[in-house]
């Protein structure tokens, strides 16, 4: 079921989950919600960890990456 306002019911995880909370202002919220609501995640929370995984995985990547020029860390004067 698609939810053309607001987010759908939340699903429930099996794996072990703690309790985060995060102070954030409204403009970012408004963010996230125009990401996960066209999205169709069904709970904010969900939308969250998304995109925070995905944050993650990308920063993994960069790390991964060889520097593009390894002589960039030294300077000539």
């Amino acid at each position: 079921m698609v939810y053309a306002i607001g987010y759908g019911p939340s699903r429930t995880e099996k794996s072990e989950i703690v309790r985060l909370q995060l102070r954030i202002s409204k403009t970012l919220l408004n963010k996230i919600d125009g990401f996960g609501i066209p999205g169709g995640f069904s709970s904010r929370n969900l939308a969250v960890i998304h995109l925070l995984e995905a944050a993650i995985s990308e920063t993994k990547k960069a790390s991964d990456q060889p520097a593009s020029n390894p002589d960039a860390s030294t300077t000539t004067v």
